[in-house]
């Protein structure tokens, strides 16, 4: 049976390994240029979001420092305007903070798939060199040497990697839990803010109302006074 099997099956699969070897690098060669296409893809797009927040902050940063002396401007000559432009001012930081908050999170998730491609690509090169090393042909021993050399450089990478895809995932969850932390502590001040400053104003424009009512009455006492003191006399 042994004998039957070598000489019936062995020379039928014989011819075919270099076949099958060759299918499988042209296999993970085109996985490793799929995964670069994906790479190169992904630079582009951190690019473009770079470019994209650089205009951002330039056109905030302009608007900011215009509307600051705009609005101080306006507040020394035009008092009873500063509710308007306080609301205004409020909501600007508001939806400024939220879309920072979503350009930053989507950063942070487009590296966290970018290192998730890395892994990718290097557990590849990984395979592709094992591959290399347990062909049957054996390879001569300076490029053995050279490959065990890159096997290890890979190997540190693939720690490195990991040590990096551990690092973001804390990041990701330590910026969540103080991203709605601040929020919540940032909304709750304001209100109270808001609620204080309103009562201080109406205690203010009260008192200055109550304060021009006595001076006008002391006014008109003294002038009342200084009149029948000139008419007597």
């Amino acid at each position: 049976m042994h004998n039957l099997f070598s000489s019936f099956h062995l020379p039928r699969i014989k011819p075919l390994l270099p076949l099958l070897l060759l299918l499988l690098l042209l296999l993970l060669l085109l996985l490793l240029l799929g995964v670069l296409l994906l790479l190169l893809l992904l630079l582009l797009l951190l690019l473009l979001l770079l470019l994209l927040l650089l205009l951002y902050y330039y056109y905030y940063y302009y608007y900011y420092y215009y509307y600051y002396y705009y609005y101080y401007y306006y507040y020394y000559y035009y008092y009873y305007y500063y509710y308007y432009y306080y609301y205004y001012y409020y909501y600007y930081y508001y939806y400024y903070y939220y879309y920072y908050d979503y350009y930053y999170m989507l950063l942070l998730l487009l590296l966290l798939l970018l290192l998730l491609l890395l892994l990718l690509l290097l557990l590849l090169l990984l395979l592709l060199l094992l591959l290399l090393l347990l062909l049957p042909p054996p390879p001569p021993p300076p490029l053995l040497l050279l490959l065990q050399l890159l096997l290890l450089l890979l190997l540190l990478l693939l720690l490195l990697l990991l040590l990096l895809l551990l690092l973001l995932l804390l990041q990701l969850t330590n910026y969540c839990y103080c991203y709605y932390y601040y929020y919540y502590y940032y909304y709750y001040y304001y209100y109270y803010y808001y609620y204080y400053y309103s009562y201080y104003y109406y205690y203010y424009y009260y008192y200055y109302y109550y304060y021009y009512y006595y001076y006008y009455y002391y006014y008109y006492y003294y002038y009342y006074y200084y009149y029948y003191y000139y008419y007597y006399y």
